[in-house]
């Protein structure tokens, strides 16, 4: 309750006309235990075995709110900035029948940026058979779109619903055939059922299909860059560029020397997108970067890397400002950065294979989750420079930062 409370004093009084006397910049004023390269942030520890997960803070390594949450290590999740911003920067996911979500314990503040306790924000049921499949989020970060799956039902029916961020409120936008690709743009939801050789094109605030669009059958992913307004959907042919303001196939994006494409990742508002390729012996090399502003695909292959497959989400993640890619190898005890402009690999040292990976804002910092501990690596010194160990079973990591460490305040309780 203290938390709602002073969240809401912000929101009327505005961070200007508070002194913020009881807060203290820790990067500055206290070396976090004679450690001065351990970063702060939030960290997100999921057990899948109790439905739950644990929130511990990073230099004091402690364990400061838990929450009930079923999932899956394949379950999807918009995190930190990606979702919300201003007063409630926010952490959504889906499970079953049930949309969650969690303030992210990241104030911004603009110029700078106030740790607090993560709390819960919502719990969204829709109807007990309907499975939630997909999550995307609009480009303005206010409204969150999924795609459930009918259990019951015998023709692969669906429902396609968006939540205000804000209020929790649920409005059903479209149902009909299951689509479990669905990617959201400025007022609307691209959606595709794989085997189907349309794209619907469903308006968010007057609801329900407004357009459709023949494209390739297959499609495995999409992703959507708010500037043209261009949706790009993988199918069996290419990579399909959807012009959303004349609604039409405006060109396909070849693949390369690897085939299909199996998934496409992104973060809300980024311009490049990382590409997946799934081959025959599980494992592949090879990713690629989709350039969303010039319709290029272009290539990655790392030699002698077993790069994890678009479903293995644990194992790999990309910076809250869509620029850095980290990737865990599979077989070695490695893992691969770089930024998605360049695109040059750099080869970090893991404290085993197959980690799991979560990384910071800017990408600069790597959290690698290995036999039950968690080990801060930082990407300039390539060395793990802070760990943590867990008393249980951890099956992901995610972080949620401020991008501007030095101005990131915080207190001794992490309250104002």
């Amino acid at each position: 309750m203290k938390i709602v409370i002073t969240l809401m004093l912000l929101f009327v009084i505005g961070c200007a006309v508070d002194p913020l006397t009881d807060m203290f910049d820790l990067f500055e004023d206290t070396p976090n235990d004679g450690n001065p390269e351990s970063t702060k942030a939030w960290l997100w520890a999921f057990d899948l075995s109790v439905d739950s997960v644990f929130v511990y803070h990073t230099t004091d390594k402690l364990m400061w709110e838990s929450f009930a949450m079923p999932a899956d290590t394949s379950t999807p999740f918009f995190s930190g900035h990606l979702v919300g911003g201003g007063i409630y920067p926010t952490v959504w996911t889906g499970y079953e029948s049930t949309a969650y979500a969690f303030m992210n314990g990241i104030l911004d503040h603009d110029d700078h940026g106030h740790i607090v306790r993560p709390g819960e924000h919502h719990s969204i049921d829709l109807l007990p058979h309907l499975h939630i499949e997909a999550i995307s989020v609009t480009p303005n970060g206010r409204t969150i779109v999924v795609s459930a799956r009918d259990t019951i039902s015998t023709d692969n029916a669906g429902h396609i619903y968006s939540i205000d961020y804000s209020t929790g409120d649920k409005t059903l936008l479209a149902q009909g055939t299951f689509r479990k690709v669905i990617v959201a743009g400025v007022d609307v939801v691209i959606a595709v059922s794989p085997d189907s050789r349309q794209a619907e094109i469903i308006s968010i605030e007057q609801g329900g299909i407004t357009g459709t669009v023949t494209i390739d059958t297959l499609a495995s992913g999409a992703v959507y860059n708010p500037g043209p307004q261009k949706a790009y959907i993988a199918t069996e042919s290419g990579i399909q560029v959807l012009d959303l303001q004349t609604q039409t196939i405006v060109a396909t994006i070849p693949y390369g020397s690897q085939g299909r494409v199996t998934g496409l990742v992104s973060v809300r508002n980024a311009h490049r997108a990382l590409v997946f390729f799934d081959e025959d012996s599980g494992q592949s090399s090879t990713i690629a970067v989709l350039d969303m502003d010039n319709d290029l695909l272009h290539e990655v292959t790392i030699h002698g890397a077993s790069l994890p497959l678009v479903s293995q989400r644990a194992h790999y993640d990309l910076s809250d400002d869509g620029r850095v890619a980290i990737i865990a190898d599979m077989l070695e005890p490695r893992m691969y950065r770089f930024t998605l402009a360049q695109r040059e690999p750099q080869v970090l040292d893991a404290p085993g294979p197959s980690c799991g990976v979560a990384t910071n804002w800017g990408g600069t910092r790597i959290w690698a989750l290995f036999e039950n501990s968690a080990y801060q690596i930082s990407s300039e010194l390539n060395q793990v420079v802070d760990s943590m160990a867990f008393s249980r079973d951890i099956d992901r990591l995610m972080i949620s930062s401020f991008r501007n460490e030095r101005e990131l305040w915080d207190s001794p309780d992490h309250t104002f």
